[in-house]
């Protein structure tokens, strides 16, 4: 059985300023060493900016394309799994969407759950 890690204060403080949860995207070098995940290299190499802010418009559709094929198997397959996956890449997109890396469409798209089948 594994037994979960109490959470550290600065982990229950990350979360009490992020009641939401925050997108993956967003995510700095200091909330990788909050809760001690290690972050992707473009991270370390650019401590000051996050994963979105670095991706290119290549990688965004490719994540994009990606996630989409992934959500439509998880809602035949897992509702509540994809329920998670889904909140995540929509917090995701709206962030992607606050950088103008996406366009409204993109993420209008998405908030319709139809579309994943």
């Amino acid at each position: 059985m594994i037994k979960k890690r109490k959470k550290t204060a600065e982990q229950k403080k990350w979360e009490k300023e992020n009641p939401e949860g925050k997108a993956i995207f967003s995510w700095t070098l200091d909330d990788y060493k909050i809760w001690e995940i290690e972050p992707p290299e473009c991270i370390v190499k650019n401590s000051g900016e996050t994963e979105g802010e670095l991706l290119s418009e290549n990688e965004i559709k490719n994540w994009h394309a990606d996630s989409f094929q992934t959500l439509i198997i998880l809602k035949g397959e897992d509702r509540k799994v994809y329920k998670k996956v889904y909140e995540d890449f929509v917090l995701d997109l709206k962030y992607l969407l606050s950088l103008n890396k996406i366009s409204f469409d993109v993420l209008e798209f998405v908030l319709d759950e139809n579309n994943f089948g």
